[in-house]
């Protein structure tokens, strides 16, 4: 099974970029928000953290954002596993840590289950990349490989990338973490967090289910943020 290392976006010219942490198939909390920012479907994009499956109702319905000109996502580790077991033609519902109950009622739909492996392969990277003046902001669900991906058409094999949608230990070692010297901003999700939290220039930012509400991050005022300007208003 193979997926995109990684796809590079310049800056939208047309309208506003915005980054949301784990969305969890909480489709309609999502849309509630972004309707809060004034974001305009016709000209604005978002870019997920990946996670957009599981614990919630509508995994089916996040899963088809991803059909959206507006949206796009890097892979998380719930999409990790939603591959994983495709591959082996052996799906779990029953553990709730790693996931997959939202498939109970397509367990048996091969063509479905298809469909939904082929969406994420041709649709997900491993990483994002913004490209900004003078400004990149790098996107991974869990921790930035050692050196970041540059190439756009460089496909990976799942095992190649465990770390990147699986691993928490950066996180809970931040502290003693140096800055990503690749990139101005690296923002991943995949660690619960009550609030955006920041350490040098990573930015972990999953808070639906720490706070109940997604942090949705525009990102012309990452700039600011990153400068230390905005800190104490999101972080």
């Amino acid at each position: 099974m193979i997926i995109s290392l990684n796809k590079t976006f310049l800056a939208n010219t047309h309208g506003r970029d915005f980054i949301v942490g784990d969305i969890h198939g909480q489709l309609d909390d999502l849309l509630h928000q972004l309707e809060e920012e004034s974001f305009d479907f016709t000209k604005d994009r978002l870019f997920a953290l990946g996670d957009l499956i599981d614990r919630g109702e509508q995994s089916k319905e996040c899963l088809e954002l991803l059909h959206k000109p507006w949206f796009f996502s890097v892979i998380g580790n719930h999409e990790y596993i939603f591959l994983e077991q495709f591959s082996n033609q052996k799906f779990d519902t029953s553990n709730l840590k790693v996931g997959n109950q939202w498939l109970e009622t397509w367990i048996h739909d091969a063509e479905q289950l298809q469909k939904w492996a082929e969406l994420i392969k041709s649709n997900m990277s491993v990483t994002i990349t913004l490209k900004f003046s003078n400004f990149n902001i790098g996107l991974v669900h869990a921790k930035p490989f050692i050196s970041w991906p540059v190439t756009t058409d460089e496909l990976v094999h799942l095992e190649s990338f465990f770390d990147e949608v699986w691993n928490r230990e950066e996180f809970y070692k931040r502290n003693s973490v140096g800055s990503f010297e690749d990139l101005s901003l690296v923002i991943m999700g995949h660690n619960p967090v009550a609030k955006p939290t920041l350490k040098g220039n990573r930015l972990w930012v999953d808070t639906k289910n720490s706070s109940g509400a997604f942090s949705i991050l525009e990102c012309e005022k990452l700039k600011d943020i990153f400068k230390g300007a905005l800190i104490e208003r999101f972080i």
